[in-house]
């Protein structure tokens, strides 16, 4: 626990005491270390696929009322800042299809390769929590080439996922 509490202003026994927070600053600190100390490549892709819909708090329990994808995507949209106000994003929606555009990230102002494997993950896995999605009908484009663990992408986020392209974005057909 101490290198992952390294840079932060929390100490192990503050970890112990259930009335303690952690600011914003201290967990983006956490998540990098765990990123560093873990030597997976893949380990955001994990992380964010491990987080719920409950998990999301009062979020979550927002998008578990929704009746379909494109409320479920304009509610993301609004109230994201409630789970993290670092994320910035982007909700289009097309004929056929909604997305979630990642514009700014939670580690960096930039969107970065480890923004995307968790926010991504983390959609995908409320995705088809809630509305029981194929995955065949989510799709994911990355500004950015293949980090050497694509088919980790493939298998926690959906089939479809095309590097190197003009943004970072995850569709859902709206017919759910």
């Amino acid at each position: 626990p101490a290198e992952v509490l390294e840079g932060t202003s929390i100490d192990e026994a503050a970890l112990a005491a259930p009335e303690t927070r952690i600011s914003m600053r201290d967990q983006t600190r956490m998540l990098e270390n765990c990123l560093r100390l873990s030597g997976d490549p893949g380990f955001a892709l994990h992380f964010g696929s491990r987080i719920s819909v409950a998990a999301l708090g009062e979020l979550g329990y927002a998008l578990m009322c929704c009746r379909n994808v494109q409320e479920l995507m304009e509610v993301l949209g609004h109230y994201h800042r409630l789970i993290s106000g670092s994320f910035r994003i982007a909700v289009e929606a097309g004929t056929d299809r909604v997305s979630i555009r990642l514009l700014g990230g939670m580690l960096h102002e930039s969107v970065e390769p480890a923004d995307c494997e968790i926010f991504f993950a983390a959609a995908a896995a409320s995705l088809r929590q809630l509305c029981a999605l194929s995955d065949d009908a989510l799709s994911v484009q990355l500004a950015y080439p293949d980090p050497g663990h694509g088919e980790q992408y493939r298998s926690l986020i959906c089939r479809e996922v095309c590097f190197d392209a003009p943004d970072s974005r995850q569709s859902v057909e709206r017919r759910f």
